[in-house]
């Protein structure tokens, strides 16, 4: 009787190490993440898994190969633009060229919307570069001169990267209440570096090592 017993509970766990195995086998790839979802449908795990993959193409320990159904376009504004996450891992990969990648991101820059539209769209263009250019700040910083709708003083988000931000943005993060806050953010108001006591300058740079780690 025990022995039948023992023998169940031994079937039991290897059925479910089978189960949990396939569960985890069924997990998507950042290429299947990428190629599959739209970018509104990016969660904050999908975008962690782009941004590890992305590292890992750009320090070439991975290679980048596409599917042919990968859905490479997606609608932007209205009309048809290159997947913006697509672009990032082949622009990780080397396989675009960041005049290329600045131009297709200029299609996810809104434009005459108010500073709090703009913070977000703003956020998620960050969010491309990050998966694009990893740690490198050199990266970041050709690629926001390459989107030619990005007027980086202008943006509260991007713009710790100019020399000093426009007034319109001070402005934003002085006479809204609550104080708007973002995962990277201008002018100190990053959540990701909340409470750390660091410089405007600091708070964005360490704030944009943080997202998606």
């Amino acid at each position: 009787m025990k022995l039948s017993i023992t023998k169940s509970f031994i079937s039991l766990f290897v059925l479910l190490g089978v189960h949990l195995t396939s569960v985890q086998a069924a997990e998507p790839s950042a290429i299947d993440i990428a190629c599959q979802k739209e970018p509104s449908q990016i969660t904050d795990a999908d975008f962690k898994s782009l941004v590890n993959f992305g590292e890992a193409l750009i320090a070439e320990q991975q290679k980048l190969t596409l599917p042919k159904d990968c859905k490479t376009t997606v609608k932007s504004q209205g009309k048809d633009s290159f997947n913006p996450y697509v672009a990032a891992l082949e622009t990780a990969a080397k396989q675009k060229d960041l005049d290329i990648f600045g131009a297709i991101l200029s299609d996810f820059n809104s434009s005459n919307v108010s500073m709090e539209e703009t913070a977000k769209a703003h956020s998620e263009l960050l969010k491309y570069i990050k998966v694009a250019c990893g740690q490198q700040f050199a990266c970041v910083t050709q690629i926001t001169k390459k989107i030619p709708t990005l007027d980086i003083h202008k943006s509260p988000i991007f713009c710790s990267l100019s020399r000093v931000a426009d007034y319109t943005v001070q402005d934003f993060y002085k006479k809204t209440t609550p104080t708007p806050k973002y995962p990277v953010a201008c002018l100190g108001h990053s959540i990701l570096t909340e409470n750390m006591g660091l410089s405007p300058m600091q708070d964005w740079y360490e704030a944009y090592k943080l997202l998606g780690q």
